[in-house]
């Protein structure tokens, strides 16, 4: 099967979980697992590949985004800022420890997506949670816990996604339909341009990863599809039409790099289109015919 030639018939909704806000999946090799976060719902939710086992946490505040770290531990944008996130199996609820808090004047404001870069560094931006007001930033939190401004001004932050092979980074201003791209630097990146305006009805490109080929993988929120778009042309080159109207997320994973995982959400929905799509809040599995996987990014605290 190629990339091309992805159907229904390939894809499966593993956890019918009926998240609110699902979003930021990470795939964990060590546990041969997918994580990911209900932002609204409060939640933290691990599906076993292998064992098809679902398990999850309640959480004291809104996760964003986050990433793994060292050992058992992950690192996290919350509603009140930058955190570390430790999981246990015994206990039903995660535990938050604050790293630091860049946007205390900006009370309106709560983070959303975001992931680590090849260097180690986690990226994450922010929103008026209200979605009315362009208030949202973009961040770096260091390998020494110090919090860096990379830019302003944004609706809804979504991505980022890494090339390293291109040393690029590409983020999403979802309210206004619109990829970035910029060059990814020691201080951030440079060189920001458009990518890709997208015309209206086509959706709101939300999460995003990038393929061993260098493919760009987007999630259209309110578009009903996850398409892959040429890193040099920026245009599709391939659409998978998803059973849910707002796929808000993708990584890769699986034991060969092959398969990858799709998180959604319900919240917005009324109950005639939840009727209609009643799987909306799941996470979906797509496998493949050959390894798109790059070695997943984590968190690198220098001591």
């Amino acid at each position: 099967m190629s990339v091309k030639a992805v159907t229904l018939e390939n894809l499966s909704c593993v956890w019918p979980a009926e998240a609110l806000l699902g979003e930021g999946p990470v795939w964990d090799h060590a546990l041969q697992a997918v994580w990911w976060t209900d932002i609204k719902g409060k939640q933290l939710h691990r599906y076993d590949t292998k064992t098809a086992e679902k398990k999850s946490w309640s959480s004291p505040e809104m996760i964003g985004s986050f990433a793994k770290a060292e050992g058992a531990r992950f690192v996290a944008a919350t509603r009140t800022g930058f955190a570390w996130l430790d999981v246990e199996d015994g206990k039903p609820e995660v535990s938050i420890a604050p790293i630091h808090d860049p946007e205390k004047k900006l009370p309106g404001n709560r983070f959303n997506d975001g992931k680590c870069d090849p260097l180690g560094r986690f990226w994450a931006g922010t929103m008026d949670d209200a979605e009315q007001e362009d208030t949202g930033n973009w961040w770096l939190l260091d390998e020494k816990l110090a919090c860096h401004q990379l830019a302003g001004g944004f609706g809804v932050t979504n991505g980022p996604a890494f090339d390293a092979s291109l040393s690029r980074v590409y983020f999403t201003d979802s309210k206004y339909q619109r990829i970035f791209a910029a060059d990814l630097t020691l201080e951030g990146f440079a060189n920001k341009r458009l990518f890709r305006q997208f015309e209206p009805g086509f959706g709101y490109p939300d999460g995003m990863t990038v393929d061993r080929e260098g493919g760009l993988w987007v999630a259209f929120w309110a578009g009903s599809k996850i398409c892959r778009l040429d890193p040099k042309s920026a245009e599709t080159v391939a659409t998978i039409e998803m059973p849910v109207p707002q796929p808000t997320s993708i990584v890769f994973g699986g034991a060969e790099g092959k398969t990858a995982f799709v998180t959604s959400a319900r919240a917005g929905l009324s109950a005639t289109k939840i009727d209609k799509a009643p799987l909306s809040g799941g996470l979906f599995q797509l496998d493949f015919d050959r390894p798109l996987m790059l070695p997943a990014a984590s968190f690198k605290q220098s001591v």
